[in-house]
Order: structure tokens, then C-alpha cells, then sequence
């Protein structure tokens, strides 16, 4: 599909319009640029040739000179390459001669000349028209100075003239002359977001994760909009090869790194049209320290240049767009994505001495008396890093301005801790510094900081003191897992502890290979970062002493370590944003919550990440192949399951669990024959115990086990998983959850009440798969009864979810047990004022994006009440809500009337 062919979506309005413009008028397209003028203009005219017409396409970059202000050169070029389509008179070629003889430098500078050329020009133009009216499609018609001469020409010759311009914040008098000649303005709006997905895909071939849509949307920011800044941002990625294709859908190779604008966008041209002068401008107006219009005299006696002549580039930066300027005189680039290139472009080592000099300057020419002055020296001497020589004096500046803005910038914050450290040198105050910075950097999440420094508090002999090393130690190996990446030998042989069994550093090597550890040994191994916490005492804790929170077990149950770390270290501990740590969170919380489609770009984004632990992208492939099935796409399900290694029960190096083993096992289980699936499932299990550990899936393979046991009737397989069971309680009491046990209990044992309070026990850990599962498990064991609104339940999830296969498990246990499908009314199900208010804007046309900043709530939240809202309504996407809503059949849902107790007044 061609470019142009994308750019259409989303401009049905703007072309309907074009249409319907009449002969001899002047119709101006206004709009961004990149934001597919070119596109339309070109779509409008091959419509009008196949219609019949004759369509002159006129583009003013082309064979233009800086001398020819009416931009007559472009029109006898577009002339010339349809005269054969004009079936020109006698008069055509003529009137090119003459204007082509007049259409020179000498010319323009008088005004006879361009008297002859303004005459000769319209005699070309009332030539061009002898067999009828053309239209004349003018693009880029602003790139010319004085564009309106050819325009008014033309309209004045009975031509119907398309002229396609940018709409820029601070229009030449040129361009406003043009917009008050004109018949018509179509202003070109920037696409709504479902149209910019839309153009994604398109461009992609196929479907766009929604990873990579966040990452685009965040760093275009308004130019997500623009069509052309959407496909030409893509196409860079794509050559970077910072985009690869997982699960059929294009997906972002490392979500840590920032998405740049392609080096030959109209904007990053713009900026370095400006110069070295214009590309520092930004690069400062992008970095940590931003920049202000009040710091014009600092930047500009830094660079050599006067404050007039910086002033005038920002104010050349900013009539393109490239800057924008806020109500406190900061100045920002129009998105993150410019900033980014153009700071790659300058390069760290000249971004540094910029920051230098300025804080020089700064330092000079100022008493450093004001809270302003202290806070920009502060700011460039942390950007300027082992640029700026070791200053003792500056520590106390940089540390008061950390705590200053440690609420509102926490990441500014950092930088200034980390300087202060830097230039405090050996002593207390150095130590006092480096707490407060490793505390900083784990309540912000910025582990990529913290492990910077514990590198360079190695190099600088900081962990000479027991309580010091400790706690690097601890820090060293909290960063390396939150980062996904091992700890470097540097950092592993100053800080190991040699023989300790609680070594922070050797328990994070072994959670990199996958190897099982205990709650109690991570908590013993990060007490030193959680002073006053859970842990009053070390070394002596058992795990069952630490009253670990149930909710806490199960999510460590699945190598969830975000609730356990937030138990620990309160709340000075934040989960980093992104990377394979974060990627694997949101996969289970999201895979839990139902949010599949998440669920799988989470999936995807850790396929992509090589620096993710031996376990976590095999997890991840497990848990995708179990959407996949369930939603009945066994092919995509196998293809995932595919992915993931064979586990190699003779290497030692290792400790990766029999994952894919279970997932194949999973899938060749199509729910009928037990018998033939126990013997490929009780195998799983029994390789796990081959290498000496059940593995973080032994309850739920034990239930597994104990469903096709029940199923199978076979009393021998009851009897063996039954102890195995035993064992696994007795060997490793945590190998096996609550959730699971009261389910495996009443599946060997015939045991209702086990069976209630597995359900409950699975309603309370909120993961809506598994929830359907008890149910349906606990239905076999329960009475009639009880079963029915069991089975309910797990119907109800599984139309949530669109879970084919569990559907059809659940209406097989309806039949059997003579249940009939309930199918609830829409009258029946009552809408909560927020989700009529929702009803409303989505029947307004509005984004999710909008909707969230109507209501004040994240993207997340307002995806989360639409999906509720379409199983509530019976609708199946957003035109069949509003269809429904027009229609008058949500009319009455709303929440009912409030109405006061008895007895209240």
C-alpha cells in the first residue's frame, strides 16, 4: 500500500469538501506539516482526471528559484509536463516562450519587468484554459514569497486553484494576503487517535502493539496526529531495526530506548537551518536543565554570541514550530522525539562542555544570591558531570537544591545527589549523601542510576565500611534485577560476600539462572535497603517469622517480586517503567486482570528484550500461549509454546523449569481422554524433581494432575498424586499455595468445602482465568445446587475474557448437569452514572485519550470501564454502543434514583 493511500484515513470530512469546491474559486488546504497535504491534493486530482478534467499539479519546491517570488518557474514546469493533456491552441506555446523569456533574476527588479511577467503570466494562464477550465493543484504553495500572484491569476483565468499551504504559528504578510483572497480555508485537523493507530497499521502491514503506539504517542506527542511524521518515524525505526515482528505484530525491539524524529524531518531540518546556535538551543530546551527565556544572556556570553542574536534564532526555533514557549518563559521542544535527535546529533561529549560553559558563565557573572541562580548553577554543573572538576564548595549547593525539588522533579533531583556525591569527596558527609541517593534512585524507580553509581562508588573505594558494603551490595543486586542485566565483575568481586548464604549479589545470580529461592532469603538479602521495616533483625528470620502477607506469597509464587520489594522497602521502592522487569509485571497483572491483548504486548516486549533473566521470557511465552488457547487460536497457541526452550535436565549451569514441557502438555489436552494427558503431565512433574526442585508451577501442575485424575476415574492416579501432594507440602510448604491446595484437596478427596474456599481463595487473589477454572473445577464436586451459579460464574468470565475453549468446557458442564444458559436482558444490567457519562463520549466520537482527560482518569482506566461496559450492554465494540444508545435501548439503565432509608428525613 502507498503512502498516499495511508495518509487518506481519517480525511473523509477534508475530502468530501475538496470535492465540492466550484470552478473559478480559490480554495486554500491548510495544515501542519507532514500532516498529508500532499496526500489529499494528489487523491483530489486523480479523482478530476478520472472524471475527465485537467489537472495541473503545481509544486512550488520543485525548479524554484529564491529569485522567482511569484513562482512562475514551477507553473511552466507543471505546463510542460501536461501539454500534451491540454490540447493546447495556438496561443499556448507562444505564451510559454514569453513567460519563460521573462522569468529571470533581471526581471524582478523593476517594476515594468514584473509588470511584462504579471501580463504574460495571465496570458498563459488564459491560454491553458482555451478548451475548458483546469484545475490548478498548487503544493507547498508558501514556499514561494509572493504567492498570491499566480493564485489570483489563475481564479481570474476561470481555473479552479487548490492551493496547499502550512499552517504556522506566526503567518507573512504574504500568507495572510492569501487567506483573505481566498473563496474557501480548509483547515487540515490533526487525525483523531483511532485514525493515527489506524495509518500505524497500515504502514505496518499488519497489527501494531500497543507498546509501540505508547511509545509513538509519547514521543511525537501533536505530531502523532500527522500522518506523515507517523510513517516516516516508522520507517526510520524500522531501518534502525529498532522494530521487529512478534506474534504477527510489530513490536518495539527495547522499550528503554527513546523514539527520535528520522534525521530528514522538516523539523530537525529546521534546526539545523539555525545552526550550531539552533541545535544547542534545543538540545538544552530537551535536556535536564530546560531552558528559559531569561537564560538568553548566560547561554549567549557562553557561546560567543550576543542575547539579540540568541534571541532571534529562538524566535526563528519558535515561528516553526520547533520551540514553544509556556506562561513562565520556559521553552520546549514541539516534541520529545526532536529533542531526542537532536541530542544525539550533538553528541554527549559537546552536550557536556555546552553545560560547562554555561554554568561558567553563570558562576562568573551572578552572586549566586537568588534561589534562581543557585538552581540554574546547580543544574549545569550536575549535567555537566566529570566535565565540571571536583569542587567541594558546590556540595552543599547541589545537595540543598536535590532536597528542594525532590517532590517535583525527582529525577533532577538524582542527577544533583549524584554531582553532590561526585564533588564531596571521602568523608561523612560523602556517606550521608550516598544514603540519601540510594534511597532516591529506588523511590523513583531510576535503577539504571543506581547501578551507575554503585559502579563508581566501587571505582572511588566507597565500600570500605561493613554497613557501606551492605548496603551497595544490596543496591548493586536490587538495580541488576530491576534492569534485567547481571552485575558487572568490577562491582561482583568489591561487594560479594564470600561464603554468605544471604549474599544479596549471589542470590540475584541465582534468580538469573531460575533457580527457586525462598521469601525469607531475598528479604534477608535486601534488609540493608529497609531500616526499620518488616526485618528488625537479620540472619535469625525464618520465612514463616515474617508474617509474610498472603497476597505477597502468591504473587512471589509466580516470580512476581514488585509486591514482595513494596512489602519490604515501603515507600521509598518504585518498580522501574520500563525493561524486562516492568515488561513481566504488567504480563501477569495484566494477564490476571483479563486486559489479554496487554497481557501479550508485555508478552512481545520481553520476546524482544535479551537481557531479560533465563526465565522471564519463557514465562511470558507460557502465559501468551494460554491466551491463545484459550481464545481457541491453538496454531498461534503452539507457535508460542515453540518459543521456548527444552529444558536440559543434565545441565547444571541452570535451573530453567520444564515451562515448555507444561505448555505442550497443556495443549494436547483438548478435555477429552484424561487418562491419555496424566502420563505427559505427572512426566513435567517428575523432571522438575529430577533436578531438585518442584518448580514455580508445582501447584498448579499438581492441580492440574488432580483434575484429570477426577476426570479419568482411575483410583491409582488419585493415590499417586495424592502423595505426591504430601511430599511437596512436607519437602517445600510454599511449593504449593492455599489456592491450589483447597482445590486439589477437593478433587482427590471429594471434598465441598475445600472446594468453596478454593474458589474463595481465587476470588480473592483477582486473577479472572484461574477464578473460572475453580469454578468450574468446584462445580464437579459441589451439589446441583450450589454448582449452577458456579458455573454461571465461570460463563460469565469466560465471555469477558472471549475464552472459546473455557466457554465450551462450562457449557459442557451445563449440559451434563441439566443447567440451562442464562442470557441476561439488557434491561436487567443497570449503568453506574459514570458509565452513561462514558455512553455519552463515546457517542461524541471521543478517543479513549479524550474521554481520559474529560474524566480525569488514565487511558488504562477508561479501557478497563468500556470493556465492562460493552459485557454489561451486550455490545461488542464502540459503533454497536452507539448504535444502541441512539436507538434509544439504553435509555432507563441508568443508575437507579437515590432514595433515603426508612425512617431517614
Amino acid at each position: 500500500m502507498s503512502r498516499e493511500q495511508i495518509e487518506f484515513c481519517g480525511r473523509d470530512e477534508v475530502l468530501d469538501a475538496l470535492r465540492g469546491t466550484p470552478e473559478a474559486s480559490l480554495t486554500v488546504l491548510r495544515g501542519p506539516t507532514s500532516s498529508g497535504r500532499t496526500a489529499l491534493l494528489t487523491r483530489i486530482g486523480d479523482e478530476l482526471r478520472e472524471s475527465g478534467s485537467t489537472v495541473l499539479f503545481v509544486d512550488a519546491v520543485q525548479d524554484h528559484a529564491r529569485w522567482d517570488r511569484f513562482g512562475v518557474r514551477p507553473l511552466l514546469a507543471a505546463v510542460g509536463r501536461s501539454f500534451e493533456q491540454l490540447d493546447p491552441g495556438p496561443e499556448l506555446p507562444g505564451a510559454m516562450r514569453s513567460v519563460r523569456r521573462l522569468a529571470t533574476a533581471e526581471t524582478y527588479e523593476s517594476i515594468a519587468g514584473r509588470s511584462r511577467l504579471r501580463a504574460e503570466t495571465g496570458r498563459l494562464l488564459a491560454a491553458v484554459g482555451t478548451r475548458g477550465p483546469v484545475t490548478l493543484a498548487v503544493d507547498d504553495a508558501d514556499h514561494v514569497a509572493a504567492p498570491l500572484f499566480v493564485l489570483a491569476e489563475a481564479r481570474r483565468a476561470g481555473h479552479r486553484v487548490l492551493a496547499a499551504m502550512r499552517s504556522v504559528q506566526l503567518p507573512t504578510e504574504q500568507l495572510a494576503e492569501v487567506g483573505d483572497a481566498a473563496d474557501e480555508i480548509i483547515d487540515l485537523p490533526m487525525l483523531s487517535d483511532e485514525a493515527s493507530v489506524e495509518i500505524l497499521r497500515r504502514a505496518a502491514g499488519g497489527p501494531v502493539d500497543p507498546g509501540l503506539v505508547d511509545a509513538l504517542r509519547e514521543s511525537l506527542g501533536l505530531l502523532f496526529g500527522c500522518p506523515g511524521t507517523l510513517i516516516s518515524t516508522l520507517a526510520a525505526s524500522r531501518d534502525e531495526g529498532r522494530v521487529v515482528r512478534v506474534d504477527r505484530t510489530l513490536c518495539l525491539r527495547d522499550d528503554r530506548v527513546a523514539i527520535g524524529l528520522p534525521t530528514g524531518h522538516f523539523l530537525v531540518e529546521t534546526v539545523r537551518a539555525a545552526g550550531r546556535a539552533g541545535e544547542g538551543l534545543v538540545a538544552l530546551a530537551a535536556g535536564p536543565t530546560g531552558f528559559r527565556i531569561a537564560d538568553l544572556d548566560a547561554v549567549a556570553g557562553a557561546t560567543g554570541r550576543t542575547a539579540v542574536g540568541c534571541g532571534a534564532v529562538v524566535d526563528a526555533l519558535a515561528a516553526e514550530s520547533a520551540l514553544e514557549c509556556d506562561f513562565r518563559g520556559r521553552l520546549t521542544p514541539l516534541c520529545r522525539a526532536l529533542g531526542t535527535t537532536v541530542r544525539a546529533g550533538l553528541g554527549e561529549d559537546a552536550l557536556r562542555d555546552l553545560h560547562v560553559r554555561i554554568g561558567r558563565r553563570v558562576q562568573s557573572t551572578v552572586g549566586l544570591s537568588s534561589r534562581d541562580d543557585l538552581s540554574a548553577l546547580a543544574g549545569h554543573v550536575a549535567a555537566a558531570g566529570t566535565a565540571w572538576p571536583v569542587q567541594r564548595r558546590l556540595t552543599v549547593v547541589l545537595h540543598d537544591e536535590a532536597v528542594r525539588i525532590a517532590d517535583s522533579d525527582p529525577d533532577l533531583a538524582i542527577s544533583h545527589l549524584r554531582s553532590a556525591w561526585r564533588h564531596a569527596g571521602p568523608g561523612h558527609g560523602r556517606r550521608r549523601v550516598q544514603a540519601e541517593l540510594i534511597r532516591a534512585t529506588r523511590a523513583a524507580g531510576r535503577f539504571d542510576e543506581l547501578a551507575d553509581f554503585v559502579a563508581d562508588a566501587v571505582d572511588e573505594g566507597g565500600y570500605r565500611t561493613t554497613g557501606s558494603r551492605a548496603e551497595l551490595a544490596a543496591a548493586a543486586a536490587l538495580a541488576a534485577l530491576q534492569l534485567g542485566r547481571r552485575v558487572s565483575t568490577p562491582v561482583r568481586s568489591a561487594l560479594a560476600g564470600i561464603g554468605d548464604p544471604y549474599c544479596p549479589l549471589q542470590l540475584c545470580e541465582r534468580w538469573w539462572r531460575g533457580e527457586n529461592l525462598s521469601i525469607g532469603e531475598l528479604v534477608q538479602g535486601f534488609a540493608p535497603l529497609a531500616p526499620g521495616g518488616p526485618v528488625r533483625t537479620l540472619r535469625d528470620l525464618s520465612a514463616d517469622s515474617l508474617r509474610v502477607p498472603a497476597d505477597v506469597r502468591h504473587a512471589f509464587s509466580r516470580r512476581r517480586l514488585v509486591p514482595m520489594l513494596r512489602w519490604l522497602l515501603g515507600p521509598y521502592y518504585r518498580p522501574p517503567a520500563d525493561g524486562p522487569f516492568a515488561a513481566f509485571e504488567r504480563m501477569m497483572i495484566a494477564y490476571g486482570d483479563g486486559r489479554w491483548n496487554r497481557a501479550l504486548s508485555a508478552a512481545r516486549s520481553l520476546q524482544t528484550q535479551e537481557s531479560a533473566d533465563l526465565v522471564s521470557r519463557p514465562w511470558a511465552a507460557l502465559a501468551a500461549a494460554a491466551v491463545h488457547r484459550f481464545r481457541g487460536r491453538e496454531r498461534r497457541a503452539r507457535a508460542w509454546a515453540q518459543t521456548i526452550p527444552e529444558t536440559d535436565y543434565t545441565d547444571t549451569d541452570t535451573a530453567v523449569p520444564a515451562l515448555r514441557e507444561w505448555a505442550e502438555a497443556r495443549l494436547a489436552h483438548t478435555g477429552e481422554n484424561p487418562l491419555e494427558a496424566l502420563p505427559a503431565t505427572w512426566a513435567v512433574y517428575c523432571g522438575e524433581l529430577r533436578r531438585g526442585s518442584r518448580g514455580p508451577h508445582a501447584g498448579e501442575v499438581l492441580n492440574w494432575l488432580a483434575m484429570l485424575a477426577r476426570s479419568s476415574g482411575d483410583d491409582g492416579w488419585r493415590r499417586r498424586i495424592a502423595e505426591a501432594v504430601e511430599e511437596a507440602l512436607a519437602d517445600e510448604p510454599e511449593s504449593v499455595g492455599p489456592e491450589y491446595g483447597e482445590l486439589i484437596e477437593a478433587m482427590l478427596r471429594d471434598d465441598p468445602a475445600a472446594a468453596r474456599r478454593g474458589v474463595a481463595w481465587w476470588r480473592e487473589r483477582a486473577s479472572l482465568p484461574d477464578l473460572a477454572q475453580a469454578c468450574l473445577q468446584a462445580a464437579d464436586v459441589v451439589g446441583p445446587e450450589e454448582a449452577e451459579p458456579l458455573l454461571h460464574e465461570a460463563l460469565a468470565i469466560a465471555d469477558d475474557l472471549k475464552a472459546t475453549r473455557i466457554r465450551r468446557s462450562v457449557r459442557r458442564a451445563m449440559s451434563r448437569y441439566g443447567i440451562a444458559v442464562r442470557t441476561p436482558e439488557l434491561g436487567e444490567q443497570r449503568l453506574s452514572e459514570l458509565e452513561m457519562r462514558l455512553v455519552g463520549l463515546v457517542t461524541e466520537g471521543r478517543s479513549n485519550r479524550q474521554i481520559a482527560a474529560r474524566i480525569t482518569m488514565s487511558e488504562k482506566t477508561v479501557e478497563n470501564h468500556l470493556t465492562r461496559l460493552f459485557g454489561k450492554t451486550g455490545c461488542r465494540n464502540r459503533r454497536e454502543l452507539v448504535v444502541a444508545h441512539l436507538a434509544g435501548r439504553l435509555t432507563g439503565l441508568g443508575p437507579e434514583p437515590w432514595e433515603p432509608a426508612a425512617g431517614a428525613r
